[in-house]
This record gives C-alpha cells, structure tokens and sequence, in this order.
C-alpha cells in the first residue's frame, strides 16, 4: 500500500489507521500488503537499537498492528498478505494469502505458482484463502525477440534484469493445460496476467473451464504426498521419492 507523499499523515503509531481512512474515503475494498512480515523478526538489517519497544516480541507488534488495521478497515474487506517466504503470522487478520517467490510469464515463472501451492494449500479454505501468485499467464509461447516487438521495452528490460535464463514468455499449450488443470484442482485463487485482447480462443477456453477452482479443502490433495512432486525445483525426481533424502519445506 502506497500512498502519494502530499496525502500521507503524520507519522505515528496511528499511521496505519489514517492512511486507510484515506483509502476508504476512496472506495478501496481489497488491500494487498506486499512483502509484508515482522521486520525486526526476520530481516538481519533492522536497527533493533531504534526500535521504539526493545522489549515486546517482535511477533506480538506485527500482529498488534495488524489487528488495528483490521479492525479499521472492518470483516468485509480483502486483505491479501505476501510474507516473502516467512512464516505466516498474520493468520486471523488477511483474509488471503501469497507466499512464494515472484513468478513471471514463462513456465519456470509459473512453477513458482505451483511451489507456492505445494507450500502453503494445507491451510487453504481453513485458515485462509491461498493466492499463488500475481497472476498466471497462458499466452501462447513467444521469444525474446518476439516480446521486443509486441511488447513494451520496460516489459523485457524487467524480465532481463531480474529474471535468470529469461528466454521467452508464454506457455506452450500442453504446459497451460496443466497449469489451469493444477490451478483448479487445488483449488486457490488466481488472477489472469495474459493481455486478454490477444489471448486466442483455446487459451481463454481453459480460464473459462476452470474459474472458479473448486473448493478444495487440504485432504482432497494429499493423497500419497503427491503434490510434492510438482514442486518448482531442479532437484531430480528421485530426490522426491527417495525414502531416506530428508528435506526442509519451507
């Protein structure tokens, strides 16, 4: 949540509460609070000798300013937390979560939907809804070459600079078909990235057969662990099945 220098209030413990009275005077009713976790919990560069409490658990001041914020903002609007891979504290205050890494228009971008899901879909329906991602893109396949002349230069200067072996957006239609497929089965939220002016009519096919997902609690996607082998990773599939390899899900 950002907000227009000319219009921010003073800086306080307060903050948060009049910045949304802001932003409901405008008609806001859904809030995605990006990188959003405890600071001085998780983040090595926090100043602890500034804090303005030394001593309350920093958990504790997360989760007391969410509380403010919900309260503010009432039960009826969404509140979307993207945590950046730490744990979710604030579950009780965001209606819907994202956790993962940012996932961008290709299918290695896409698998970090996929991982996202596979982290995070044991609370979904139950503690919160699960968003796993920015939005999936079913674009039919496209190079490097072909983005620069279809699409804006900041569109592949972005891709280039941030994304590693960026080669190309889009997905080819096999690999589409198992991302809607997976996307609906699981059954998370999702928002469309595909420029839908363009988006033939096979592709927008698939978005229309499978929203909404179903309402899938946890136990329907359990069964012998394996959501665990569609997990984002250059980690070889025998490491998955492998009865002896220990690994930290995070």
């Amino acid at each position: 949540m950002r907000l227009p220098p000319w219009i921010l209030p003073t800086p306080g413990p307060r903050f948060p509460q009049e910045a949304i009275h802001h932003l409901d005077d405008w008609g806001f009713d859904y809030y995605k609070f990006d990188g959003e976790f405890s600071l001085p919990r998780y983040s090595p560069l926090v100043d602890r000798a500034s804090l303005f409490d030394k001593t309350i658990d920093p958990v504790v001041a997360y989760r007391n300013r969410l509380k403010l914020i919900r309260e503010t903002i009432g039960p009826k609007v969404m509140l979307e937390g993207s945590p950046e891979g730490t744990p979710l504290d604030g579950i009780g205050y965001f209606t819907t979560y994202w956790n993962g890494y940012d996932d961008y228009n290709g299918w290695q971008g896409m698998c970090h939907v996929v991982s996202s899901i596979n982290d995070n879909a044991f609370l979904n329906h139950i503690a919160f809804y699960l968003i796993a991602g920015e939005g999936i893109d079913v674009s039919p396949w496209m190079t490097m070459e072909e983005a620069k002349k279809n699409r804006p230069a900041t569109f592949t200067k972005y891709a280039k600079d941030r994304k590693d072996n960026e080669v190309g957006f889009g997905l080819t239609l096999a690999e589409a078909h198992t991302l809607v497929t997976y996307m609906a089965l699981t059954g998370g939220v999702y928002s469309v990235a595909s420029v839908m002016p363009e988006l033939p009519e096979e592709r927008s096919k698939l978005l229309k057969q499978t929203l909404p997902t179903l309402p899938s609690c946890p136990s329907t996607c359990s069964a012998a662990g394996a959501t665990c082998i569609m997990r984002s990773s250059n980690i070889p599939l025998p490491t998955f099945t492998s009865t002896t390899t220990r690994r930290s899900w995070t």
